[in-house]
């Protein structure tokens, strides 16, 4: 580990300084792909880590399956799925749930462009703070960078799969059942809210662990540049 902590600040260092002798050097500049080669391979790291939860994510069950990132009632509603299950209602609530991760699914398609678009716009300190950074620094990175784009983008395509696969519907039919029964106290939480938050989770979550992977084994990506900047 301190083998490529050392390797990845060498190639930080060595950017660093072909960027300052391009600017302050009467001596032939370093040709581009050269000093610009720490950067590049970064950008291929994080392109390629984005890629992968993307799609993960977007395929028939990547929220539904996963144990980790499934996206189930809100908090505030457990007491009515419980309720509900014990009523008989269970199929009415599993219809609901899954319909939510379908929406999900639908949406994380469209989450790559946002992060194409983060990395073209990289500095050099961005660089340096996710080469030299935890193992999920480029996820927090994205998370910053990217976060109230792809919720404005996520809004409406999961509105419109909500609608499209009749969880709206089931979401209503729930808690028309629940807040029928004597004595609850009704609920009736934003479902695409919901849903965007929690869809959203899962993403970072994802993209964590696809970064994670990439920084303890680089060769696994078959990708020369990648594993010149995170081999050991």
């Amino acid at each position: 580990m301190q083998t490529q902590r050392v390797t990845l600040y060498g190639l930080v260092v060595l950017f660093c300084l072909y960027c300052s002798d391009a600017v302050t050097s009467s001596a032939p500049s370093v040709p581009d792909v050269e000093r610009d080669e720490p950067a590049q391979a970064l950008k291929q790291v994080l392109e390629f880590a984005s890629r992968e939860a993307v799609k993960k994510l977007s395929a028939p069950d990547g929220y539904l399956k996963n144990q980790a990132i499934k996206i189930l009632m809100p908090a505030e509603a457990k007491e009515v799925e419980q309720t509900l299950r014990q009523l008989g209602f269970s199929k009415l609530v599993d219809d609901a749930i899954l319909s939510m991760n379908r929406a999900a699914e639908q949406a994380a398609a469209q989450a790559l462009p946002v992060f194409t678009e983060a990395i073209k716009k990289m500095t050099l300190q961005d660089v340096q703070s996710i080469v030299l950074g935890g193992s999920d620094a480029a996820t927090q990175f994205f998370k910053k960078a990217t976060y109230a784009q792809l919720k404005a983008r996520y809004t409406p395509i999961v509105d419109q799969a909500l609608k499209k696969s009749h969880a709206t519907k089931y979401w209503k039919d729930v808690f028309s059942r629940y807040n029928k029964i004597p004595g609850v106290k009704k609920v009736n939480p934003n479902l695409t809210d919901h849903v965007v938050t929690k869809a959203l989770d899962g993403f970072f979550y994802q993209l964590s662990l696809e970064e994670k992977k990439i920084r303890q084994n680089p060769e696994a990506t078959a990708n020369e540049v990648i594993q010149k900047l995170f081999g050991k």
